[in-house]
């Protein structure tokens, strides 16, 4: 009896040994490694006194919220309908100019909260003249 109680506990304490050791293995992650989601900030470019802004896309992302993210936007309507009225203090007079994008120098065919950029773009606001 006394050799199956000590065979029962080497038993118990080794596996007491291999879950701890298991637990400090996947907590300092060399197993299953902890992936970081690192969000990477956009750079906006801003040329001609502020009326031409550049920034790359960002997969799965809109133009409208990548702008929205990095500079002080103005604008009339909401999401999809969102028409951008004002850029970093630079406001576009209705009367005459509007904030336009173009993806890779070609323009949009739909709006700016339409419009999913992908990482190889490039996105460019130009406030033009009419």
């Amino acid at each position: 009896m006394k050799n199956k109680l000590s065979t029962f506990v080497i038993i118990v304490v080794i596996l007491i040994g291999f879950g701890t050791t298991g637990v400090l293995l996947y907590k300092n992650g060399i197993i299953f490694p902890k992936t970081e989601q690192t969000q990477q900030e956009t750079v906006i470019t801003f040329t001609d006194n502020g009326k031409v802004a550049t920034y790359k896309g960002k997969n799965n992302t809109t133009a409208l919220s990548l702008l929205q993210s990095n500079t002080n936007v103005e604008m009339s309507g909401t999401g999809e309908n969102a028409f951008v009225t004002k850029i970093n203090g630079v406001a576009a007079d209705s009367t005459k100019e509007f904030w336009s994008f173009s993806v890779n120098d070609t323009a949009a065919s739909v709006g700016a909260g339409s419009y999913v950029t992908k990482d190889s773009e490039t996105i460019t606001w130009k406030l033009v003249t009419f």
